[in-house]
């Protein structure tokens, strides 16, 4: 019975040593990533940047042509568009 816990001390140890030792797994994925990430951040931000004026467009169109229809004074379309884009 206390060979069988010498042992189970003695791998206990050995174990805790080997956890320690730092081997740089985890930098080597961090850097593998960023190298990643830094060829398509380039092409997707000009995608991203076409994509939100292009909506931001199409908003203010679609605001104007529903303020066309209701005929309003010059009052209420500069109301309708600063409301809307404070909401």
């Amino acid at each position: 019975m206390a060979k069988k816990w010498i042992w189970i001390v003695l791998l206990s140890l050995i174990s805790i040593d080997v956890i320690a030792q730092d081997t740089g797994v985890l930098d080597g994925i961090v850097t593998s990533y960023k190298t990643a990430a830094d060829g398509w951040t380039a092409a997707i931000k000009g995608y991203v940047f076409s994509l939100f004026w292009s909506l931001a467009l199409l908003d203010f169109v679609w605001t104007g042509i529903k303020l066309i229809f209701r005929k309003p004074d010059i009052n209420d379309v500069i109301s309708e568009y600063l409301t809307y884009r404070k909401s």
